[in-house]
């Protein structure tokens, strides 16, 4: 029989009238079979496990170990409908045979040595209990029975239960961490209660706008201070500007904004916080003042350009010349206009101080002002009222290169003294102290030592013991024969500066008086006496801390991964200066703003290590979930960021590559 006449075969044998009944006894019976094996199933995985019975099984009662507070809460799924529109879901009530609270907690987190009590209305075995309750991150703790006595000035214990527990870690939390507390139902078993709790971390100002130390700050700005917390408190009766502003708050956030009603050009501004601006509902309190400042913009420019230096001014504020020469004094000029700088003779006076000290006083006023305020620096003027006029004059200011740099040359000597050198140029004022003595200098200040090397510039030969003082204290040394005198640096005459990058550079201040054993002097200013053509902007980040102190290096094995990458990294902390054999530090992936472009700082992933005795480390951090965007790789001490380099995530696909390969012969 062929395949193709197979079909009409099989109709023409069921049209047949007995085929059609069989075939219709040997359905029923398959129906009937069906059922009595429903039935059966019904019967043995309903019941229990129980054999099929004639008679309906008796109601048993629940075992004494079961209990209510050891089900785990699941959500069951809602039936199954042929409705695309959304179903009701029924969400269980919260099991409350359980309770857990913090000993020491406010509105600001709980306290980084804080306890945790665990209640419950039935008791647990202290036995199984260690292994039921799962912390994250990880913290290693005791756990042991509470006293009834202990029980009563706990906050947090309910007052029906019967059972208590004392969650004792073994170390500190982490600051601003938040720490996820589980209990299952048993070891290794499912969640039956969650408890999150968000560890204290200190009130500070992470950010201002203007940063401190901010030139060209536009005149119609708010000045903004964001918090690390919310609820600050006591700010308005805190907060002082000076000069003096009339202004309001306003508070967005962890962000309080005093809005000024004017702001004065070119000025330069200070702000400071007390100490006591805390937070609601908490202790805590900054701890000490907080002050940042910020030097204001133009009236024309409004502040919201960068402006440049002064067109013309001296090199630097402090010269010296001997009693034999005519004293020549750099000028720098800069200007955006071409042939603005002058080509004519400018007229200079020279006013004499009375003596050493008025000289002194006179050229602190200068120094006070920080290096950084170039418009403040630039626009000072020392008083000449009562001074004496000793000598005028114009001169044509000669060029010493293309760059800008000038010189003017005095038409005569001067005798020994101190003085002020003063000229005019476009309306404006400049000035430069000027010191006329025999007695030269060499001078080199670190933080450990301190080097000073004294000529008599009439003798053309070292200046022996000459005697070296410290302006306002009690320091005094000598030179030796060859006018050399190395001493360690008093600790008044140098100070760690905040660079506005981020880095941090020693500051020399005070002055140094040198005298030869004749009795002339010559001032040695540490101060810096530059005009101050260096200035940072206007700019609303900040940086803070001390990092300079340390031997530094970050590095990661590239720059570019994907959210499930891992971050694998190397570096170098290590103090410049007694450095322990060990360093504890934090390497951390964080981002400081959010999509919206809000400051925001949070941390993605972190790790704890401990340095080698050359300072070195090495480690990884996982970047499972982290979104596209760009991020902070920092090495911290503490609460001090060390070293930062940026990264990138992103969700890209490596391209494809296509190699050919051409055989030198055939197989």
């Amino acid at each position: 029989m062929k395949l193709r006449e197979m079909p009409n075969r099989v109709r023409e044998w069921w049209r047949g009238s007995r085929r059609r009944q069989i075939g219709t006894i040997s359905a029923g019976l398959g129906v009937i079979t069906a059922v009595i094996a429903l039935s059966l199933y019904l019967a043995v995985f309903a019941g229990g496990g129980e054999s099929p019975a004639t008679s309906p099984s008796p109601v048993v009662a629940p075992s004494p170990t079961a209990s209510a507070c050891r089900v785990p809460t699941l959500i069951e799924p809602p039936e199954e409908s042929s409705s695309d529109d959304w179903q009701d879901l029924s969400i269980p009530p919260a099991n409350d045979c359980f309770g857990m609270a913090a000993s020491d907690a406010d509105a600001s987190g709980v306290a980084v040595d804080t306890v945790f009590i665990l209640t419950a209305r039935e008791p647990i075995s202290l036995a199984s209990l260690a292994d039921r309750v799962q912390v994250e991150p990880r913290l290693e703790f005791d756990i042991e029975p509470l006293s009834d006595s202990e029980a009563s000035i706990q906050p947090g214990v309910l007052p029906s239960a019967s059972a208590r527990y004392r969650i004792q870690p073994l170390e500190p939390l982490s600051e601003d961490t938040v720490y996820r507390f589980t209990l299952l139902d048993k070891p290794d078993g499912l969640p039956i209660r969650t408890w999150a709790f968000q560890s204290q971390r200190p009130l500070r100002v992470v950010q201002t706008l203007p940063a401190d130390e901010s030139t060209d700050v536009p005149l119609n700005v708010g000045i903004e201070l964001t918090f690390s917390h919310d609820g600050v408190t006591g700010l308005e009766e805190s907060f002082q500007i000076d000069p003096a502003v009339q202004g309001r708050f306003e508070t967005h956030k962890r962000t309080i904004v005093f809005v000024p009603k004017e702001l004065q050009s070119e000025t330069l501004y200070t702000v400071a916080l007390a100490a006591d601006v805390g937070i609601g509902g908490s202790d805590q309190t900054l701890g000490q003042q907080f002050t940042f400042q910020f030097e204001t913009g133009s009236e024309g420019r409004t502040g919201e350009t960068p402006g440049g230096p002064p067109p013309l001014q001296f090199s630097r504020r402090v010269w010296e010349s001997s009693t034999t020469e005519a004293p020549a004094l750099a000028l720098f000029g800069i200007s955006r206009e071409p042939h603005s700088l002058p080509d004519a003779a400018l007229p200079f006076t020279v006013y004499r101080f009375p003596d050493m000290d008025v000289f002194l006083a006179s050229l602190d006023e200068f120094t006070a002002i920080p290096a950084w305020a170039h418009a403040t620096r630039s626009r000072f003027a020392a008083d000449t009222s009562g001074l004496q006029e000793v000598a005028s004059f114009e001169a044509k200011p000669e060029p010493m290169s293309d760059s800008g740099d000038l010189f003017v040359r005095f038409p005569q000597a001067l005798p020994e003294g101190f003085y002020l050198v003063e000229s005019t140029f476009k309306g404006q004022p400049i000035q430069a102290w000027l010191q006329i003595t025999d007695v030269a200098t060499y001078v080199s200040v670190s933080r450990g030592r301190t080097l000073v090397w004294a000529n008599d510039v009439a003798a053309k030969a070292p200046l022996a013991n000459a005697s070296i003082r410290a302006v306002g204290t009690d320091f005094s040394t000598t030179t030796g024969p060859d006018g050399v005198a190395s001493f360690e640096t008093p600790a008044d005459l140098v100070r760690l500066q905040r660079s506005p990058f981020g880095y941090t550079t020693t500051e020399t201040v005070g002055n140094l008086i040198v005298t030869a054993p004749d009795g002339r002097t010559a001032v040695v200013p540490l101060a810096d006496i530059f005009s101050g053509f260096r200035f940072f902007g206007f700019r609303e980040y900040g940086f803070r801390g001390d990092p300079g102190l340390y031997w530094r290096f970050l590095y990661s094995d590239r720059h570019l991964y994907r959210p499930t990458d891992t971050v694998h990294f190397w570096g170098l902390v290590r103090q410049r200066e007694s450095p322990p054999p060990a360093q504890e530090i934090i390497v951390e992936v964080s981002s400081d703003y959010n999509e919206r472009g809000e400051y925001q700082p949070t941390v993605v992933e972190r790790t704890a290590m401990t340095t080698t005795a050359l300072g070195t480390f090495i480690g990884e951090l996982e970047l499972e979930g982290v979104s596209p965007g760009f991020y902070l790789l920092r090495a911290r001490v503490g609460d001090q960021v060390i070293s930062t380099i940026y990264i990138e995530v992103e969700d890209f696909i490596k391209p494809a590559y296509k190699i050919d390969v051409t055989p030198s012969r055939k197989a």
